[in-house]
């Protein structure tokens, strides 16, 4: 019985996330409100699956490595790699919003969220397909700085692909508007893309650790002390010292 009810939310999810990764726009001004909302929920449900899924690999390397607790660590990653993605969404689209009303652009709105919401969900998804990478380096190191620059790194990929999905459905946006203009849409989209970059790395940095430091206890969170740069460069530095 609960088989045959979880076959649909499967498949309609999969669709969801083929469609996203294929760049198809997510405009559904012509669907209907139902639609609208059916498509926003599964959306989310995706960011919160492959956000979980990715976090969940980031758990590897303390299982591997005997760490304080693993699998409440690996727990901890699931929950707060969703929850981060969400806070930055969050923190930024005030702003978009504001920004795209003050310069005429098609580009605010429900509308954009919803393809901000679907960057994200490629982003997510970038990160979830690179989880067996992440495990596989995770289980043949021992080395915690490189393995906090793997993430880093495979966070970074994410982003600017997801960028580069978000920039051809604004842009697929702005040609069906007569009046709009191009160039600005495009120049706030970029600006808000940069600034949705900080306030994502610096979130990340909040929330830590999503890696289970060796020889430190268990904790859901670090104290706010530093930053990201400040982070990424003693990590640096660790692993270009003592590998």
């Amino acid at each position: 019985m609960s088989n045959s009810t979880d076959l649909p939310v499967r498949s309609d999810l999969l669709h969801t996330l083929d469609l996203v990764l294929r760049g198809s726009a997510v405009d559904e001004a012509a669907s209907g409100p139902a639609r609208v909302h059916s498509r926003s929920r599964r959306l989310i449900g995706l960011a919160l699956l492959l956000g979980a899924i990715y976090g969940a690999s980031l758990g590897a390397y303390g299982l591997s490595h005997r760490g304080d607790r693993p699998a409440l660590q690996m727990l901890c990653a699931a929950l707060k790699l969703p929850l981060l993605f969400g806070l930055t969404l969050l923190v930024t689209f005030p702003s978009l919003y504001v920004f795209a009303t003050l310069m005429k652009s098609p580009l605010g709105g429900m509308a954009a969220l919803r393809r901000l919401l679907s960057a994200v969900v490629v982003h997510l998804a970038v990160l979830a397909s690179l989880g067996p990478v992440f495990a596989f380096f995770a289980v043949s190191t021992e080395s915690y700085p490189f393995l906090l620059l793997l993430h880093v790194l495979f966070c970074a990929v994410g982003g600017l692909l997801s960028l580069r999905v978000l920039h051809r459905n604004a842009k697929a946006q702005l040609q069906k508007e007569p009046d709009a203009k191009p160039p600005p849409g495009q120049r706030l989209l970029t600006v808000w893309c940069l600034l949705y970059g900080t306030v994502g790395a610096q979130m990340g940095w909040l929330l830590r650790p999503f890696l289970g430091e060796p020889g430190q206890p268990f904790a859901w969170f670090c104290p706010r002390d530093g930053n990201v740069l400040s982070g990424l460069l003693l990590a640096l530095s660790r692993l270009l010292h003592h590998g």
